[in-house]
């Protein structure tokens, strides 16, 4: 049986809150047992975030030099 459209983008829906509450619980549980700092962890998530920006802005600067010379070529 197959369900509709909007049937399946619930179920989706729904799914992705429960895993964000999982992963909600998940880090608070992690920050009572082991005592964990929040402010340890958002500058780890900053850290985190600056790292993945460097990288995406390199292989974009890569792509677009590597676009820009193929085009010189032609």
């Amino acid at each position: 049986m197959v369900d509709s459209p909007k049937k399946s983008i619930l179920r989706q829906r729904s799914t992705w809150i429960a895993s964000m509450l999982a992963c909600l619980v998940f880090i608070l549980m992690a920050v009572k047992v082991y005592e964990l700092s929040i402010p340890g962890l958002l500058a780890d998530l900053f850290t985190l975030l600056i790292g993945t920006l460097a990288v995406m802005l390199l292989s974009a600067s890569i792509g677009w030099l590597l676009v820009s010379l193929r085009r010189r070529r032609k």
